[in-house]
């Protein structure tokens, strides 16, 4: 598929979704694994809702951030 219409098609689509009153990150996400998997392929979409979520949990820079919320409490 052109970029340009994966493009179009995932600004329709988040508007659709906003809408229909989906919550904006959860329609954000949605678009952006289902423009990526029309780019690359159903297999790398997949992989990366696998890697991505685990990757910024155990990012050691954000897990810092709510240590310096708590301290200044």
């Amino acid at each position: 598929m052109d970029r340009d219409l994966v493009a179009l098609l995932g600004f329709v689509a988040m508007f659709v979704l906003m809408a229909l009153r989906v919550p904006i990150g959860v329609a954000m996400g949605l678009v952006g694994v289902a423009g990526f998997g029309a780019l690359s392929g159903v297999g790398p979409a997949l992989n990366l809702m696998g890697n991505v979520p685990l990757s910024v949990l155990t990012d050691y820079n954000l897990a810092v951030i709510p240590m310096f919320i708590l301290m200044g409490a």
